[in-house]
């Protein structure tokens, strides 16, 4: 089970380091990410 959290927590790392912009840090896509998850939620 361990292994499992672990190879979560790595994909997530992955998708947020090579789907952002080059001049963003990856905290800041990740602020766009849930701010597009709250706007969607509001529907």
């Amino acid at each position: 089970m361990d292994r499992v959290i672990i190879v979560a927590f790595v994909v997530a790392a992955n998708l947020l380091s090579s789907h952002r912009k080059d001049d963003e840090e990856w905290w800041d896509h990740l602020d766009r990410a849930e701010a597009a998850i709250e706007a969607g939620s509001a529907l």
